[in-house]
């Protein structure tokens, strides 16, 4: 039987072969670097770069070599050194970090820590400041010391006497020399104090008592060499026999050194006197420094002789004082300026006065009360009579002619000064009484980088004997100091830019308007008012500061890129061709103390801004501000 044929099926198409997807590249493992990597990247923990003394020697200032984390502590706060650091009798001295590189360790009572000892940063104790995510990597220090080292330059030493020009040597309890006040000890012990004697005026060989004053001298020169204090003492028999034997003057002499090399050598004359004198010395040493913008008060001690047997009780001088201007510190005493003596520097008189003699309290002048013989203090000025005002009547205000002290606000006391005895004036510091042991001069009563002499003069009214002690005076420069108020801040730069320089000002220049403002360092505001009574509101400056103090100005401009780290550096200075800085078209509307512009000259971005304040002499000072101009109104001013 035949078989069917097949029945055929329709033929498939293949399926196209899927086409491959692209596969992701396999993501990077992330490399992470390992803490030996970074640490050598980091590099190692801090090590004890130096140690030096301050120029006190009351201090050292430890450096490290890298920025540290200073041991978990903050700038500023204070810890037992021992903690830190290892030294000779570390365990008296305190610490403070002062920065993350730098310590400070107050070693005044380590009185074995000596220049040359060792300063050790003990091991463990810090590491490097962390300033990215891999703190975990850093290690502790290791010990590292360096040895102590002096300042540079080694502090002045300066022996300090107090003792009398000249003395009885009748005197009972002789002569006593202290020197306990002599500079530059570092706060410790002197290691190096010897004293050493001699006379001058030597006898004759035929001079009676030649044997006896040679003997008293030479006992007086073995016996300095085992005094070991600061005061040598002179008995009255060796002053006698000095004197008969024809010595005038007895000279001592101070070697002093300081733990930390420093040393100085200073002598001093007595003359010998057989006369009953008094004996006056000057109270801090004969030699002292000043400021000019400071009130000055130099002291004189003085007592009448007790040769005759007088207590101490009965032993009271009278005192009068001198000034002299030295044109050279070694000027030969006939070359000095006298600039006042006697009754022209010491007014003594009757000050009595009231009402009835015709005193004014509005007389600004005070003319009227010191045609009564009396002081108008302090001078009355703009700001007693605004104290006057609404609290007294003129009639109320008539009742402090009687001399009684009326107390108003604030710190004006405008009455006429009288005093029932007498009033005294030295260099214009009225007091009620006649000249005491006290010298005293006003503010900027002396010039700066001059030397002066004050004399004490004391005399025994009994004997009418007198006796005297110099002081020299050295006043110093004072220093320029540059302002710019304000501070840094942030401005718009649509608005005006105000850079006022006008309180700078001189340390040397009295900031006195003339109608009682003031001290440079005390009210502001006072100086301010008494500028615009002299000059008017709208002008720049307080009195005695900018243009008042004879200051001139230059400035300027300098624009800064602020980092991502917020650090800011200089990029270029603001002046262009056509307008430099701060000529432009733009100050002129500014003084020399005072710039006013529009901040759309700068445009907006960060500048410093830096003035130099200049005294007729040169003297200078330099201070800046940063400025923000940005294109909105400032959110934040940093004053």
């Amino acid at each position: 039987m035949p078989v069917p044929a097949p029945t055929l099926k329709p033929t498939l198409a293949p399926y196209p072969l899927p086409t491959p997807r692209p596969s992701a590249a396999p993501m990077p493992v992330p490399t992470i670097e390992s803490c030996e990597m970074v640490r050598l990247r980091t590099g190692p923990p801090p090590n004890v770069y130096s140690a030096r003394f301050a120029s006190t020697g009351a201090s050292i200032l430890v450096d490290l070599d890298a920025v540290s984390d200073m041991g978990g502590r903050l700038a500023g706060e204070y810890f037992p050194c021992a903690e830190l650091l290892d030294f000779a009798d570390v365990d008296t001295a305190e610490c403070v970090w002062v920065s993350a590189t730098q310590i400070s360790a107050e070693v005044n009572k380590a009185l074995n820590f000596v220049p040359g000892e060792n300063v050790t940063l003990r091991a463990q104790t810090t590491m490097l400041a962390c300033d990215d995510d891999r703190c975990d990597c850093r290690v502790g220090n290791t010990a590292s010391s360096v040895p102590a080292t002096p300042p540079d330059p080694l502090p002045d030493v300066e022996p300090v006497f107090q003792v009398p020009d000249s003395i009885a040597v009748c005197e009972e309890g002789g002569l006593a020399v202290e020197a306990s006040q002599s500079i530059g000890s570092g706060g410790r012990d002197w290691t190096r104090l010897v004293w050493s004697v001699n006379a001058t005026g030597p006898p004759g060989p035929k001079v009676n008592g030649t044997a006896n004053a040679t003997f008293a001298l030479l006992y007086m020169q073995y016996r300095a060499t085992t005094v070991l204090s600061s005061e040598f003492t002179a008995e009255t028999t060796e002053l006698q026999a000095l004197a008969i034997g024809g010595f005038d003057t007895l000279v001592l002499s101070l070697e002093l050194e300081n733990f930390l090399g420093s040393t100085k050598t200073e002598s001093v004359e007595v003359a010998l006197s057989t006369k009953s004198i008094p004996s006056v010395l000057i109270v801090g040493g004969a030699n002292q420094v000043a400021r000019v913008g400071d009130a000055l008060t130099v002291e004189a001690s003085g007592l009448a002789s007790g040769c005759d047997g007088r207590s101490k009780a009965q032993r009271a001088v009278d005192y009068a004082w001198n000034l002299y201007r030295l044109d050279g510190v070694d000027d030969p005493e006939e070359d000095w300026t006298q600039l006042a003596e006697g009754a022209e520097f010491v007014a003594v008189g009757n000050c009595e006065c009231t009402g009835t003699q015709g005193f004014d309290p509005w007389d600004t002048s005070g003319a009227e009360c010191a045609a009564a013989g009396c002081v108008s203090y302090p001078p009355l000025n703009s700001f007693a009579l605004e104290a006057l005002e609404g609290y007294l009547t003129p009639e109320d205000a008539a009742s402090t002619g009687n001399g009684t002290r009326r107390r108003l606000t604030g710190s004006a006391y405008p009455y006429c000064q009288c005093c029932e005895a007498a009033c005294a004036s030295v260099g214009g510091h009225w007091e009620c009484g006649e000249a005491g042991p006290e010298f005293k001069l006003d503010p900027f009563s002396l010039d700066s980088g001059t030397t002066y002499v004050a004399r004490a003069e004391a005399t025994d009214t009994k004997y009418d004997l007198s006796n005297t002690a110099d002081v020299y005076l050295a006043v110093g420069v004072g220093s320029v100091v540059a302002v710019i108020e304000g501070g840094d801040r942030v401005v718009s730069v649509q608005d005006e830019l105000q850079l006022d320089a006008s309180s700078s000002f001189d340390e040397d220049i009295n900031p006195d308007c003339g109608d009682g403002a003031g001290d440079w360092r005390a009210n502001f505001g006072r100086r301010r008012l008494a500028h615009n009574d002299a000059h008017g509101t709208r002008t720049a400056g307080d009195c005695g500061t900018g243009d008042d103090a004879g200051l001139s100005f230059s400035w300027i401009c300098e624009e800064l890129e602020v980092r991502d780290d917020g650090e800011k550096q200089v990029n270029g200075s603001c002046a262009t061709d056509t307008e430099p800085f701060p000529t432009g078209v733009w100050a002129l509307k500014s003084d020399k103390q005072r710039l006013i512009f529009l901040g759309t000259w700068l445009g907006t971005g960060n500048y410093r801004f830096t003035v130099t304040a200049a005294s007729a002499d040169a003297r200078n000072s330099t201070t800046s501000v940063d400025i923000e101009l940005i294109n909105e109104e400032p959110s934040k001013v940093v004053v």
